[in-house]
C-alpha cells in the first residue's frame, strides 16, 4: 500500500525572529515507522516538511504525486497550526486518502482530534508496531477495529482501542535515512561538525525515571526501556558505512539511560573502532553524570553533551519537580573540558510565581557554569506535563503556536503563563538579555572562533534574530 509520512512545518510566522533558535533534527519518529512499513513491503515516501521549508502548497505537489492511500503526520503541539493546514488540503484535493496522527499532541487529545476529522485514526502509543498493523489491515479492506493503542471513527461513534504492551525495542530495524536524503540537517550548527553527509538520530532507550513538570514525554512511554548495547552499536556502524555518516546524536531523554549502559556502550564502540571515526551528541542530566562516565564516553567519540541546568534558584528547582540530586553542579562541566567534550547549559525561565531576581540568578548561574554554548527557553506548559495540567481550564483553547519557548510577544501574542509569571514583553526581553550577556562576552566570542563551534554567518543571523526581537517588543 501506499503511505506518505510527514514531518509537518510550524506556521513560522508567528514564531518570529526567534525561529532560527529551533531548527529542524533528523525525523526519527517518522523514519524508524517508515522503514518498517518498506521492510513488510508496502511502499513509503517521506516527507520532512520542517527541515525543507516547505509550505502547504509545495507539500501538496508532493502529495498528488505520490498519490498515498494514507497520509501520516507527526503531531506535536507547536506544528499543529501546519498539521491543521495540510490535512484541509488533503480533504479539499484528495478526499479518498486517508489520514493517521500519531506523536505527543495526537496521544493527548486522540478524541478531539477524530471528532473534528483532522484525523481519521490517531496512534496514542509507539508508532513502529501500530502503524504497521493499520496499514495492513486497511490494505485489505479492513478498519483498525482491534489494533492497541488507536483511536479511530467507525462511521457512528468514535472507538479508543485498549492500550497494548510496550514496544521491544530490540525488535525495531536499523532506520533507513535514506528516506531523507539529501537534507543537510543543522541541529547544532557547530562548524566543527561540518564534515560528512548529515547528523543522523539514534535512540537507545525509550521512556524517563524521572518526573519533570515542564516534560511530558512520559505521556507515550510508561516506563525506561533500552535497546541492547550490541544493536545501538551495530546500527551507528551501519550508518558510518553504508552512508558515511560521522556524527549522530542521541534522541533519548537521557543518554546514556544508566551509568552501566553507558560504560558498556563506551566499551562497545571502541572495541568497534568506531571512537575514531564516529562523534556523537547527548543530553544528561547533571546528576547522572561522574567522572568516570564522562571519561570514558569522551574516549567512544561523545563530542557534545546538553545539560539540563533550568534554574539557578532552588525554590524554582523544586517547582519544576526537578531537585538536582548534584551537590556541585560545576563539576560536570568541568569534567567535559578536561576531556575535551563540549557542553551546552540549557535554562529555562518564567515559571509560574518565578521572579525577576531569581531569573538573575538563573543567568548568572550561566555565566559561572560558563558552558560552551547555552540556550535560554521561556516555560511552556507542553500539553500532557503537570505544568499544563495546573491551568487545564485556561489553556484549553490556547492557539498552538504558542506552545514554544521561542515565542515572540510581538507576533505570536502573550506566553501561555502570563497570568501566573512575569509580563510578556519583560519574559522577552530577560530572555534576549540573558543570550546576549552570555555570548557577547569577548573571551566567550574569542574561543568560540577559536575552537570553530560557531560559523561568522550563525553569528550573525543571531545576532540578528535578537535585534529584530528587540525592536518587535511590546511597548
Amino acid at each position: 500500500m501506499r503511505v506518505m509520512l510527514v514531518n509537518p512545518r510550524p506556521l513560522w510566522d508567528r514564531l518570529g525572529p526567534m525561529e532560527r533558535f529551533s531548527p529542524a533534527i533528523p525525523p526519527l519518529g517518522v523514519v524508524w515507522p517508515a522503514t518498517v512499513l518498506n521492510r513488510a513491503g508496502h511502499t513509503v515516501a517521506v516527507v520532512d516538511q520542517h527541515a525543507l521549508k516547505m509550505d502547504t502548497a509545495g507539500l501538496m505537489a508532493n502529495v498528488r504525486r505520490f498519490n498515498p492511500r494514507l497520509i501520516g503526520f507527526s503531531a506535536l503541539t507547536f506544528a499543529m497550526d501546519g498539521v491543521e493546514d495540510a490535512v484541509a488540503a488533503v480533504r479539499s484535493q484528495l478526499p479518498h486518502t486517508r489520514i493517521v496522527l500519531g506523536n505527543l499532541h495526537a496521544a493527548v487529545f486522540h478524541k478531539e482530534l477524530v471528532a473534528r476529522r483532522i484525523a481519521d485514526f490517531v496512534i496514542r502509543c509507539e508508532g513502529e508496531d501500530a502503524l504497521l498493523r493499520l496499514v495492513n489491515a486497511l490494505e485489505k479492506g479492513h478498519d483498525a477495529d482491534g489494533i492497541p493503542g488507536i483511536t479511530w471513527f467507525d462511521g457512528k461513534d468514535i472507538i479508543v482501542n485498549p492500550d497494548g504492551p510496550d514496544l521491544d525495542m530490540a525488535t525495531l530495524p536499523v532506520p533507513d535515512w535514506s528516506l531523507v536524503s539529501g537534507i543537510r540537517y543543522e541541529a547544532f550548527r557547530i562548524r566543527r561538525f561540518d564534515a560528512g553527509p548529515l547528523p543522523a538520530a539514534v535512540q537507545a532507550s525509550r521512556g524517563c525515571q524521572f518526573q519533570c513538570r515542564f516534560c511530558s514525554q512520559n505521556i507515550m512511554h510508561r516506563r525506561l526501556r533500552t535497546r541492547p548495547v550490541p544493536l545501538v552499536v551495530r546500527e551507528i556502524s551501519a550508518l558510518h558505512e553504508k552512508l558515511g555518516v560521522t556524527a549522530l546524536g542521541f534522541v533519548d531523554s537521557n543518554f546514556p539511560p544508566t551509568r552501566s549502559y553507558g560504560l558498556e556502550f563506551a566499551t562497545a564502540m571502541k572495541a568497534a573502532g568506531l571512537h575514531r571515526s564516529v562523534r556523537w551528541f547527548t543530553e544528561l542530566r547533571l546528576d547522572m553524570a561522574d567522572e568516570e562516565l564522562i571519561r570514558e564516553c569522551a574516549s567512544a567519540g561523545m563530542a557534545l553533551v546538553q545539560f539540563g541546568v533550568e534554574s539557578g534558584n532552588r525554590d524554582v528547582l523544586a517547582a519544576m519537580g526537578k531537585s538536582q540530586g548534584c551537590r556541585d553542579l560545576a563539576a560536570p562541566f568541568a569534567w567535559c573540558r578536561a576531556n575535551g567534550v563540549l557542553t551546552v547549559g540549557l535554562f529555562v525561565i518564567g515559571m509560574p510565581g518565578e521572579t525577576e531576581q531569581q531569573i538573575e540568578e538563573t543567568i548568572a548561574s550561566a555565566l559561572a557554569l560558563d558552558p560552551d554554548l547555552a540556550k535560554f527557553s521561556v516555560a511552556t506548559p507542553y500539553p500532557g506535563s503537570g505544568l499544563w495540567h495546573d491551568h487545564l481550564d485556561a489553556l484549553k483553547d490556547a492557539a498552538y503556536h504558542k506552545f514554544s519557548g521561542w515565542l515572540d510577544p510581538h507576533t505570536g501574542g502573550a506566553h501561555l503563563l502570563e497570568p501566573w509569571t512575569l509580563p510578556s514583553a519583560r519574559l522577552a526581553a530577560l530572555q534576549r538579555s540573558a543570550m546576549r550577556r552570555f555570548y557577547a562576552r569577548p573571551r566567550k566570542l574569542a574561543r568560540l572562533f577559536a575552537g570553530g563551534l560557531i560559523r561568522p554567518a550563525t553569528l550573525l543571523q543571531g545576532v540578528g534574530s535578537l535585534i529584530k526581537a528587540r525592536r518587535n517588543r511590546i511597548k
